[in-house]
């Protein structure tokens, strides 16, 4: 999971140093006839961003190391049950 933010930390990095120029060759040659061009750019880029983000949260249980939420849980519950049983084990 960390390997897909760093890439995406790492494309929107990379996009932003690109946006500008991008915008400004949009907005001057959409002045006269469409100004607000960059700004439905803008909504159609943010729209994109907001569909990845909710595929990425909709299937995030596929990407933990390949095991199952059943898994990830029952590693918890022993988890739980070691903490409990080294709670109850210290001397007071």
């Amino acid at each position: 999971m960390g390997k897909i933010f760093t890439v995406v930390a790492l494309l929107g990095s990379t996009l932003s140093l690109a946006a500008v120029p991008l915008y400004k060759k949009l907005y001057n040659a959409t002045i006269r006839t469409v100004p607000a061009a960059f700004l439905f750019y803008s909504a159609g880029a943010y729209i994109v961003v907001f569909a990845l983000n909710v595929i990425l949260f909709s299937f995030r249980s596929r990407f933990v190391f390949g095991r199952s939420k059943e898994e990830e849980e029952e590693e918890e519950e022993k988890k739980e049950k070691e903490h409990k049983k080294t709670i109850t084990d210290t001397p007071c």
